[in-house]
C-alpha cells in the first residue's frame, strides 16, 4: 500500500512527540543548536529590555508628590486629618521612600532572569552530541519496531484509516530527527551523515 501524500498537522505533531521519545543521547532540537541557542539568546535579550524598558519609565515618570502637587527640593507636605496636623514630610525625606528602589528590582529581576536563561541555553548547547553507533542502533530498533506494527496494522486491518497517514508520519518525523542529529535513515538501516 501506498504512503498517503498528506499528512495532517495533528498526525504530524503526535508523530514528532512519538519519535523524540526514542534517542538517549542529548539531541539538537530543531533548528540545530546554534539556531535554537540565538532564539534564546533573543528572548532572554527580549525580557533584558522589557524589564530595562519598564525601569526606565518608572524613574522618568515618578515624582514626588503632596496631595498630587509635585513637590520641590526644601518644600515640606503636611498630613491632616479634619483639621489635626498628623504628620510633616519634607521633599527628600519623602523622595528617599521607594520609588527609586523599584526601578533597581525590576533591573534586577530582569537581569536575573536573563543571565538564567542565556546560562542554561549555553549548557544545553554544550550537551549536544552527535549519537554513538549503539544509540543510532537502539534508536533504529524502536523506529524499526513502530513501522512495523503500523504496516501490520495496514496489512491485516483494512479499515484502520488512521494507519497509513501515522506511518507516513513517523517515518517523516524520523528522517527529520535523524538529519538534525547526523544520519540518515535508509529503509530499515541508518547510516552517518
Amino acid at each position: 500500500m501506498t504512503e498517503p501524500a498528506h499528512v495532517d498537522n495533528y498526525t504530524m505533531r503526535s508523530a514528532r512527540r512519538q519519535v523524540a521519545q526514542w534517542p538517549t543521547w542529548p539531541q539538537a532540537l530543531p533548528g540545530g543548536p546554534s539556531g535554537w541557542l540565538w532564539r534564546m539568546i533573543v528572548t532572554a535579550t527580549a525580557v533584558c529590555f522589557v524589564c530595562g524598558g519598564w525601569a526606565w519609565y518608572w524613574w522618568n515618570s515618578w515624582e514626588t508628590e503632596c496631595h498630587g502637587i509635585p513637590m520641590q527640593p526644601g518644600d515640606v507636605c503636611q498630613v491632616y486629618s479634619g483639621t489635626r496636623q498628623i504628620k510633616t514630610r519634607t521633599y527628600e525625606e519623602m523622595a528617599s521612600d521607594y520609588g527609586f528602589v523599584i526601578p533597581w528590582v525590576v533591573l534586577a529581576v530582569g537581569a536575573v532572569i536573563g543571565t538564567a536563561v542565556v546560562g542554561s541555553m549555553v549548557r544545553r548547547a554544550r550537551e549536544v552530541r552527535l549519537p554513538t553507533e549503539a544509540e543510532i542502533a537502539d534508536f533504529m530498533q524502536s523506529y524499526n519496531a513502530r513501522c512495523a506494527e503500523l504496516q501490520r496494522t495496514i496489512d491485516f486491518v483494512p479499515a484502520a484509516t488512521s494507519a497509513p497517514p501515522e506511518l507516513a508520519a513517523v517515518r517523516l518525523a524520523a528522517a527529520e530527527l535523524a538529519e538534525q542529529n547526523g544520519f540518515r535513515i535508509d529503509g530499515s538501516t541508518a547510516t552517518l551523515l
